[in-house]
């Protein structure tokens, strides 16, 4: 009984010692000279103001925490918490980047652009999809059919984007009940051929692009 004291007081003048609260505390401060900081504002950091651009690095930035995240748990495993920020931000970054493309898609379509770009990934890809063989005539099917895939079944564990934030849902009924484990070497590699193959479409949409404003200039 009296180590059990001894350890929790032990523990508890250690918990003191740590940083607490401030008077003037503030979490966003402007970053000042000598310190590390990172710029917010898309347009300062690309010299550019577009909304489109301003998605990309929001979209770049989740899959770069995840990828960060995941070889953190690779190094100290067994780090099972971060599974949930991890797939949050891929699944994240995937609604981004989906939503990018479809504006970008119907820019070149010049369609009007969409307003109900919500979180259903199935509903976003089914919007880009039909665009792909148009901007990527020589894109294997099977691809096109892999990507697919994996949007369904990253709807069916998570379809609202709540699945990874909270472990049950507003009923009160236990989210990824189905879902024990990730192999985590296989989903990044899985998330990189996704990314790659999203950053191709990317790239066809903005050529087709530049060759549409180039054509109504001459």
């Amino acid at each position: 009984m009296e180590v059990g004291v001894r350890f929790m007081n032990k523990r508890r003048d250690l918990m003191l010692k740590q940083r607490f609260p401030q008077k003037g505390d503030k979490l966003f401060r402007p970053r000042q000279q000598r310190r590390p900081g990172l710029l917010t504002d898309p347009s300062a950091v690309t010299g550019l103001k577009h909304p489109t651009i301003a998605m990309q690095l929001y979209e770049l930035g989740h899959k770069r925490a995840a990828d960060l995240l995941l070889k953190k748990a690779l190094d100290e495993h067994p780090s099972h918490s971060l599974i949930y920020p991890i797939v949050f931000l891929y699944r994240h970054y995937l609604e981004l980047c989906l939503k990018a493309l479809v504006l970008e898609g119907s820019a070149l379509m010049r369609d009007e652009a969409p307003s109900d770009l919500h979180h259903n990934l199935q509903v976003l890809w089914g919007k880009l999809s039909g665009l792909v063989p148009a901007v990527w005539p020589d894109v294997q099917s099977d691809r096109v059919e892999a990507v697919e895939a994996c949007i369904n079944e990253m709807c069916q564990f998570d379809p609202k984007s709540m699945a990874f934030r909270y472990p049950f849902d507003k009923h009160g009924h236990q989210h990824l009940e189905n879902l024990s484990s990730i192999d985590l070497v296989n989903l990044r590699e899985v998330m990189e051929g996704i990314a790659n193959f999203l950053d191709c479409v990317g790239e066809a949409i903005a050529q087709r692009l530049e060759w549409q404003s180039g054509s109504n200039h001459v």
